[in-house]
């Protein structure tokens, strides 16, 4: 979904380019209305006025000189003034010019005279058919380009969609076979890590099922390595059931629930506090009183649990460090002897280890910090190791906080 997100606005933009459009045609046609509007204007500016006493007689006309008109007493509009105030006849010719008018007329009692307007009607029936028909032409032309310009746009906008989508199913594609190497990885590397405490078990007890005269002592140390060994495969069926409930659980954790992540890191603290007595290693909290947050408990429980638990058993170190802040940020550092740069970005894959012999001894399962990476990115977060100075491991992190 990361492609689709680049442009977030696009379906805004899409929104705007279309009402554009469609503003343009109206503002096109405003404007050509405006225009029509000034040439009707033009042709009322030549309205020709005629007044006219109550006897018919033309006292005045804008057109033609009163002497040589005829008597208007008998005309439609004239006659109907006279009787009820004003008057009208809708199309007559004119006796005078010829000419067809829409007349109007309004009697003046006071003054005994009649005012008379003609609205000439267009010349010609054709010359109607001339505007409309550029009306029309207008029209169409307008259609035609807004068509056009409407088509290059989404065929860009289709374009950009098809790229979208394509690029989407390659990454789509790429992570689901991503998925698939991954858990053939983890298949063979499982097998591969029970392999180990199992030809572990199975010699010891071949040994005590051949020799049963051997002495208590002997054949209660084979057994507590059985233990031990079986524990260990424990322990690793253990972590691969937690990554592969984080690896099924991302619509699970759509429900988070209230945790204080402070309380959290204290538990964890709380629980490996034999493990610091017996190895001598100081730790020292520094964390705000409560942090609450939304999230699964046991997956950040297993945050903080794994990082303590690494950095006891394999860094060496005499003093660890654990810091928060109000910005769910949260570091966990020693004073042991560190990691080589080159190993640093590949801690957090599944069964990596930077010494492996040395690991499987201490009982390690090479999935700890994947575990802390997984439950981190659930939690919409990012982990990160570095080396301390003068020495020692830093692993970092953050939390989200809704």
């Amino acid at each position: 979904m990361d492609i689709i997100g680049r442009n977030k606005n696009f379906g805004l933009a899409l929104f705007f380019a279309i009402s554009a459009l469609f503003l343009a045609y109206v503002m096109i046609f405003a404007v050509y209305q405006a225009y029509r509007e000034r040439e009707y204007k033009k042709e009322l500016a030549g309205v020709r006025v005629t007044i006219i006493n109550s006897d018919g007689v033309v006292l005045m006309d804008t057109e033609k000189d009163p002497h040589t008109m005829p008597n208007h007493l008998q005309r439609h509009e004239v006659q109907q003034a006279l009787q009820e105030g004003y008057g009208f006849d809708i199309s007559r010719t004119s006796e005078t010019d010829g000419e067809r008018y829409f007349y109007s007329a309004t009697y003046f009692p006071q003054s005994g005279q009649i005012i008379r307007s003609a609205i000439p009607y267009p010349g010609e029936k054709a010359n109607g058919h001339i505007t409309n028909r550029g009306y029309i032409i207008l029209s169409v032309i307008i259609f035609l380009l807004l068509t056009a310009a409407l088509f290059f746009y989404t065929r860009r906008v289709g374009r950009y969609v098809d790229s979208t989508i394509e690029d989407y199913r390659q990454k789509v594609r790429v992570a689901e076979e991503e998925k698939v190497r991954i858990k053939h990885d983890l298949t063979q590397n499982t097998a591969h890590e029970l392999k180990t405490p199992l030809a572990s078990i199975n010699g010891y007890l071949e040994t005590l099922a051949s020799h049963p005269d051997l002495p208590p002592e002997q054949r209660k140390l084979f057994l507590d390595k059985c233990m031990s060994q079986a524990q260990r495969m424990t322990d690793l069926l253990s972590d691969m059931s937690t990554l592969t409930r984080m690896d099924n659980m991302q619509a699970a954790l759509a429900e988070k629930h209230p945790v204080d992540i402070t309380a959290i890191a204290e538990q964890a603290i709380e629980d490996v506090r034999p493990m610091l007595e017996q190895k001598q290693i100081v730790l020292a909290c520094n964390m705000p009183p409560h942090l609450p947050a939304q999230g699964d408990y046991n997956l950040l429980y297993s945050v903080f649990r794994n990082i303590l638990d690494n950095a006891i058993l394999y860094s060496g170190c005499t003093e660890i460090r654990v810091n928060g802040n109000a910005q769910y940020e949260f570091s966990i550092a020693d004073n042991g002897a560190g990691v080589e740069k080159e190993h640093l970005p590949r801690l957090f894959e599944r069964f990596y280890r930077v010494d492996k012999g040395r690991s499987r001894a201490m009982g390690g399962t090479g999935l700890g910090l994947a575990i802390v990476k997984n439950a981190v990115a659930l939690h919409g977060g990012t982990c990160c190791a570095e080396n301390t100075r003068p020495h020692g491991l830093t692993i970092r992190f953050n939390i989200g906080n809704k």
